[in-house]
């Protein structure tokens, strides 16, 4: 941390304040008079003081900050102390063009004009870090002077790119804009024919007069949506249009795909800045920066297999899923709208994203998401909706023809028309069986009258995505042994790999076969197979049109189609063969301890080894696999609920209703509690349910420990407004069960919750001598019970409410907290810091805080009435000008906190009646609800009233309403009397 001195003139005050609180954000100490000379105080003995002992002195330059003689002497101090004892001692930091002094100008300095306010944050946090080498290894440059040509595009495919920037995903670098950047590289299994009709829709589109912002090409697997999205984009889209600004491609058919990723890897490509800075953005500032890049020039960006974010997707085999399962209109995990989001942020961005002129969105996807459609199914505003149907037949047939078939014109054409639609993937696999026909290879005419060929298909009575697949399994039943084998251990993966992945994987039994297993069982090839043998099949496949290659990053992939079929066809005994080679592979890779995974694609090896394990039906495997460190990361670290959901369903095999596929007693105790806690934000009831197993479960077996996590969790599904009761009476349970268990983790979790409430209630002195024992039972718990800095985030809570909080002990938690991966308690720490900096007067910084807890929640699929209400109140405060009145007509309060944040709301924005309303409303249910709901609401409620000069309301006192106590709630009762009398008895 650096003591850093700011100097700025007045006409710079806004300035110097935003870069002292930036300073404060990245650890270090600014000094800035305004914030520490008190009236009366000795301005010049300050400075002298400050100037001897800083660090650095970072001047705010425009030209004002030249022209002012106070400002002038503080820089021109700087510079002779920087020439001669003290280097690196003056910091420029540029906030307009103007022209420096002549000692001034040599200087490195940072330029903040122009730039909107994350990339002026990310700008001034890069030029403050100190100089070092590049991470990774430097693209070769290439021939100086060489123009990006932005009006015709090179007639090979992609322009050739100069430049490039390294991403974090495990690809080859960047190119910078204009250039194609891809994540991946689209791979295509033959080469692109036709759709001269479609090509010129999508460039009409992109014309600056269209007035869709986005285009949405819709059609099933396999209509080659991807390869023409990639036709259009590499070959066609800077010809349409020559003033892009950039093109950049994202596939969500990659591990570890999803619509925030997407946001980073597009403003890394867009902003030429590090994705990993670029991740440190709060999301809605992300967002926001994302989309006011995109208003500010046209950009092309393609989003590729987009329902992978969908609903119907929600599951651990989604690489896998066919159009007649995902296209059921059931959500199996809850009752949601298959097409909606699963992460409700996700479809608010696709919303946004809608809007984005002049850029154009282009979305591919096999369904379309619910929120680019109204009630009536037509498309929003901003939307163009094309249904992609298959080829011509004229250019199916000219496919089939490259792919050396022969035959009859019309007869080809009305094969493929009637019986898959012309659609080019099934038009590749045809190829591969008419070309393998032994009677004659390659000729249609005999292949088709043949019993043993195309009359053996009898397609006429399925419908098209049934004989789609039906030939696909013709291709494949066609295939050799080896490279049925192959094809199958390929669809097993959740995407691509490169050669020496597949070489590892198919020699991972270490026997040199081509996977591991018996020698007796028939579907294993026995004998050694070698580099070339590997690479001939691949070859086979790939002329087969079932294997897809990149050449540039050296990787080979299934089409999705593909890999549903081929995965659909493997029976129990090889894909437990297939799986152990899989399993093998990935569990001996060395990876970073997943307890400091930031992404999801940090954690994509162990998501295939459970998905692998639960497709083998081998859940005792899967169970461990996914227990501890794995699950921590996705629920703590990550907050990554859905795909955590998505697992653990996969042990639910006989559905929801039925028990895990586990025979250990604490096993299915853990996927019960596990999906419980997933489940809640997308279903109350389901989460209840599985909860009240988890507990049955632990009192029949006497799993104390569990028993107790159980309870809380189960308390913590009931609302505060509706379950008060329910959660007291619990919360008491649970803490009997503790004391009468002595367990020492139980006793430390049960003090915690009893701390807790002391705070709800403002019993002060109680709540300090506990937290006094507290402090002193230490922190060594078991992490799937106990998150660093849960105790310490809620002592921060408690000085908060108190009016007594301090930079040390709210950094003290969120140190803690961040080490030690605790999403949730980040995600309060952050409200507690926007509500201190309300207090403070600070609505600047408290926006920022709001803003992260807000979409912390949003990722999560929930919602904060609360962090919704303090935002809009913090913005207004801030001086932003925006429709801050029809946005809080939006927000839903329910709880008592939210009713409170609105009635402080409107009362800014003049809505007395409004204000009243909420404020009465907090101060009742405050009351009411006091043993669950803080009496800092409370108060806060009775404040404004007293601001509103409304006398208090007089609160009738109410019966309790009546508890429904549970049969469990008094099995555990004779339990925790059974441990008393046991624990008398041994005294």
């Amino acid at each position: 941390m650096a003591d850093i001195f700011v100097s700025y003139t007045s006409k710079d005050r806004k300035w110097a304040f935003w870069i002292g609180q930036e300073l404060e954000q990245l650890g270090h100490n600014p000094r800035l008079h305004e914030w520490e000379i008190s009236a009366g105080g000795d301005i010049s003995q300050w400075m002298e003081e400050r100037h001897n002992s800083a660090n650095h002195i970072l001047c705010v330059v425009s030209e004002a900050y030249l022209k002012a003689p106070y400002s002038s002497w503080e820089r021109r101090a700087a510079q002779w102390a920087a020439t001669t004892t003290r280097p690196n001692f003056l910091i420029p930091v540029f906030i307009e063009p103007c022209e420096p002094p002549t000692l001034f100008a040599p200087l490195k300095r940072c330029d903040l004009h122009g730039l909107a306010e994350p990339e002026a944050r990310l700008a001034l946090s890069d030029f403050l870090k100190p100089a070092s080498r590049p991470s990774q290894r430097a693209p070769f440059p290439s021939e100086p002077g060489a123009e990006p040509a932005r009006h015709h595009a090179f007639p090979g495919g992609e322009n050739a790119e100069p430049d490039s920037q390294p991403n974090s995903a495990g690809h080859a670098p960047l190119p910078r804009p204009p250039f194609l950047a891809a994540l991946p590289r689209y791979l295509g299994s033959h080469d692109f024919v036709g759709r001269e009709s479609e090509l010129q829709t999508l460039s009409d589109w992109c014309a600056a007069a269209d007035p869709n912002p986005m285009l949405l090409l819709e059609a099933i697997g396999g209509s080659g949506k991807s390869m023409l999205t990639w036709e259009w984009t590499t070959k066609h889209a800077q010809i349409a249009r020559s003033d892009w600004a950039g093109l950049f491609w994202y596939s969500f058919y990659e591990k570890g795909a999803v619509m925030a990723d997407f946001c980073c890897q597009a403003l890394g490509y867009m902003t030429q800045r590090p994705v990993e800075q670029i991740r440190r953005l709060g999301p809605e500032a992300l967002v926001e920066y994302l989309l006011r890049t995109l208003q500010q020039r046209p950009w092309l960006l393609v989003l590729d297999g987009l329902e992978r974010v969908l609903v119907a997707y929600h599951r651990h085999d989604a690489a896998q899923l066919i159009d007649s399962v995902a296209g059921l209109e059931v959500d199996h995990i809850a009752s949601r709208d298959p097409c909606a989001a699963i992460r409700i942020e996700d479809g608010e961005l696709l919303r946004q994203l809608a809007a984005a002129s002049p850029s154009k969105i282009l979305v591919s996807s096999r369904l379309t998401p619910r929120v680019l459609i109204n009630s009536s199914q037509m498309a929003v505003p901003g939307v163009r909706r094309e249904i992609l149907r298959g080829l011509r037949p004229a250019d199916a047939e000219a496919l089939i023809r490259r792919c050396g078939v022969k035959g009859n014109s019309e007869e080809i054409r009305a094969f493929l028309q009637h019986n898959c639609d012309c659609h080019p993937l099934v038009v590749g696999a045809l190829a591969g069986l008419i070309n393998d026909y032994p009677y004659d290879r390659g000729n249609f005419d005999r292949w088709v009258r043949d019993q043993n060929g195309g009359m053996a298909l009898k397609l006429s009575e399925l419908d098209l995505v049934k004989r789609q697949n039906h030939i696909l399994l013709a291709a494949m039943a066609a295939l050799d042994t080896k490279s049925r084998q192959l094809l199958h251990l390929l669809s097993i993966l959740q995407g691509a790999v490169d050669f020496r992945t597949i070489e590892a994987l198919v020699h991972a039994s270490g026997g040199g076969a081509i996977l591991a297993g018996q020698s007796d069982n028939s579907t294993i090839v026995e004998g050694g197979v070698d580099r070339r043998d590997v690479a001939s099949i691949l070859r086979n496949l790939e002329k087969r049109g079932l294997v897809q290659y990149d050449s540039l990053e050296k990787r080979y992939d299934l089409h999705p189609v593909v890999r549903g079929v081929a995965v659909a066809r493997i029976d129990e005994r090889e894909t437990h063969q297939l799986g152990l080679s899989v399993v093998d592979h990935f569990t001996r890779k060395q990876h970073d301890p997943w307890e400091h995974a930031e992404t999801l694609e940090a954690v994509a090896d162990g998501i295939q080894v459970v998905s692998t394990y639960l497709r083998m039906r081998r859940y005792s495997e899967a169970f461990y696999a996914l227990q501890g460190e794995l699950a921590n990361a996705l629920y703590f670290n990550l907050g990554a609920f859905a795909e955590l959901l998505s697992l653990a369903e996969g042990f639910f095999a006989d559905g929801w209703d039925c028990d895990p596929k586990l025979n250990e007693s604490e096993e299915r105790w853990y996927i019960l509690n596990l999906a419980a806690a997933s489940i809640s934000p997308i279903s109350e009831e389901r989460s209840r349910e599985l909860f009240e197993r988890a507990i049955s479960l632990s009192i029949q077996k006497r799993m104390i420990n569990c028993l107790y996590v159980s309870i809380v969790g189960f308390s913590g599904t009931f609302d505060v407004e509706t379950g008060a009761a329910d959660i007291e009476r619990l919360r008491s349970l649970a803490m009997n069960l503790a004391k009468a268990s002595q367990d020492p983790e139980l006793v430390f979790m049960s003090k915690l919750k009893e701390y807790t409430s002391l705070v709800i209630r403002s019993d002060w002195q109680l709540a300090d001598d506990l937290w006094t024992e507290i402090e002193s039972l230490g922190r060594d718990w078991t992490s799937g019970n106990y998150r660093p800095g849960d105790a310490e985030g809620e002592r921060a809570r408690d000085l908060f409410y108190r009016g007594k909080l301090t930079e040390e002990a709210i950094s003290k938690a969120e140190e803690i907290s961040k080490r030690g991966g605790n999403r949730r308690m980040v995600r309060a720490l952050h409200e507690i810091r926007g509500g201190w900096y309300l207090e403070r007067k600070e609505p600047g910084q408290a926006i920022e805080h709001f803003s992260r807890a807000l979409a912390m929640y949003r990722q999560n699929g929930l919602r904060s009435s609360y962090c919704e209400a303090r935002l809009i109140l913090a913005k207004i405060l801030a001086g932003e000008e925006f429709d801050g009145r029809s946005q809080a007509d939006e927000i839903v309060v329910n709880t008592v906190r939210a009713a409170v944040a609105m009635a402080e709301l409107w009362q800014v924005l003049g809505e007395k009646k409004k204000a009243i309303e909420n404020a009465e409303a907090a101060y009742r249910s405050a009351l009411k609800w006091g043993a669950v709901t803080a009496r800092y609401y409370a108060d806060a409620a009775l404040e404004t009233l007293k601001n509103l000069g409304v006398p208090v309301p007089i609160v009738a006192a109410e019966s309790d309403p009546r508890e429904q106590i549970r049969q469990w709630e008094s099995d555990v009762s004779l339990l925790v009397d059974g441990l008393r009398s046991e624990r008398r008895f041994n005294d």
